[in-house]
């Protein structure tokens, strides 16, 4: 009876007055209505794109993370070896000031030896201090990449943070 090249169970809603859908886009009287099928087509195009944003959103944040949190480990392990080093320099420059503070009580230095070690002492306690908030920094930072940032965190890291005071 129709021939729009469907199988026979339009004809059969058709004949008892159903209405199809507009999800088809098939009108009451069974002819092909054109605007429905391109909004739909349109529609469809529009959540697919939609969809495909999202998705590459979500893999660049992801991506961005990833990276984020790379960056702040390596930061850490790098200023956690800096600070190490630091360490030391301070020690040596101790060992060095009570060195020329004995040999200046002897004689065998000047004062003007003693100021400069003291001096080198000094910066070598402000490089100290400096390392320590950088690697404090660093582990706030490293906290903040992977989402544990807290109030106790915090508390946890200035803890840690006062355990370098001896070599003050």
């Amino acid at each position: 009876m129709y021939d729009d090249g469907l199988d026979g169970d339009f004809e059969k809603a058709h004949h008892k007055g159903l209405r199809r859908g507009f999800d088809l886009g098939w009108s009451y009287k069974g002819r092909f209505d054109r605007e429905l099928i391109r909004q739909e087509i349109e529609r469809l195009k529009k959540n697919k794109s939609l969809k495909t944003r999202k998705e590459l959103l979500y893999k660049n944040t992801k991506t961005s993370n990833e990276t984020n949190v790379a960056s702040a480990w390596a930061n850490l392990q790098s200023s956690e070896s800096f600070l190490n080093s630091v360490k030391v320099q301070v020690k040596a420059s101790q060992i060095a000031n009570e060195g020329i503070s004995a040999e200046y009580e002897r004689g065998s230095r000047t004062t003007l030896d003693v100021i400069q070690s003291n001096a080198l002492l000094l910066s070598a306690q402000i490089s100290l201090a400096s390392s320590e908030k950088n690697y404090l920094m660093a582990q706030y930072n490293l906290l903040k990449a992977v989402g544990l940032l807290s109030s106790q965190s915090v508390s946890y890291t200035h803890l840690r943070a006062h355990e370098t005071d001896s070599y003050l």
